[in-house]
């Protein structure tokens, strides 16, 4: 028990050693800091550099990698233009695209899949997904 208790404390000291450590900050975070501030809404910036890219070419280098993680505020009409955006550019460019959505929930998933066959039209996919009680807001 004293051997395992010394290696809880150990492995506790060695956590909060670490977490006090201070890394040194990216070289994206330091280039996009004297940028120009807003960036503004159709710029885009290419990571670790930060240097400017345009969309087609995002694109181009998107349909090399197997994931694409986009993020969104989900109240935000422009963010979910540029999904949209995103995935039709891929799928013009002949990539097979599957979307996950963090907002359903797992007893969602058959809802989801019947949507996605056609089985539901839209008012139907958003009463079985409780739209108006757990989110109530406008999607498009």
């Amino acid at each position: 028990m004293m051997k395992k208790a010394f290696l809880l404390i150990s492995l506790t000291l060695l956590s909060i050693a670490l977490g006090c450590i201070k890394k040194p900050p990216q070289p994206w975070i330091s280039k996009i800091s004297v940028m120009k501030i807003p960036i503004g809404p159709e710029e885009i910036l290419r990571l670790p550099g930060g240097d400017p890219t345009s969309f087609e070419r995002l694109l181009d280098e998107l349909v090399m990698v197997r994931v694409v993680f986009v993020g969104e505020n989900h109240d935000r009409f422009e963010h979910h233009r540029i999904q949209l955006k995103i995935l039709q550019g891929l799928l013009e460019r002949g990539k097979e695209v599957a979307v996950a959505m963090e907002m359903f929930e797992r007893p969602h998933q058959p809802v989801l899949d019947r949507w996605s066959q056609g089985f539901l039209l839209e008012e139907e996919f958003l009463k079985e997904v409780n739209w108006e009680t757990t989110w109530g807001m406008d999607y498009q």
